[in-house]
């Protein structure tokens, strides 16, 4: 009786192991790619943070005169609506309080929750004296 030729390729057993194998390692690898993407929205959400904050330190400088504070706004971008609170008060280093000089803090919320905040100073360049 004469054999047939062996033919190459994989069998059942060896097709289904290898699935196996397979399924094993991306179940392995999902949560280091769940967080990932978790710390990828994160970075996003706070680089639109950062951009608001900047936006609204750019117009405080734009403006003559300012609102009482705090100064609460809404401000929509592609990642959604983010909150910006702006206080202020005048700024004092010790004892000595400067005419013309703001003590000023911006935090930006999105969902409620502080993704940024940033503190500084304003000054008026014709005001005369402390």
């Amino acid at each position: 009786m004469i054999k047939p030729a062996a033919r190459p390729g994989f069998t059942l057993v060896e097709a289904i192991v290898a699935l196996v194998f397979l399924a094993v390692m991306l179940t392995a690898l999902l949560p280091a790619f769940a967080n990932n993407m978790r710390a990828n929205s994160v970075n996003e959400i706070r680089t639109g943070a950062i951009a608001v904050a900047q936006q609204e330190v750019d117009n405080l400088r734009a403006v003559g005169t300012w609102p009482s504070s705090p100064i609460v706004t809404n401000v929509a971008t592609g990642n959604g609506t983010y909150q910006s609170t702006i206080t202020y008060s005048q700024y004092c280093n010790g004892a000595t309080c400067y005419v013309g000089a703001r003590d000023v803090t911006v935090e930006v919320r999105h969902n409620g929750r502080l993704y940024y905040r940033v503190r500084t100073v304003f000054t008026s360049l014709d005001a005369t004296g402390p």
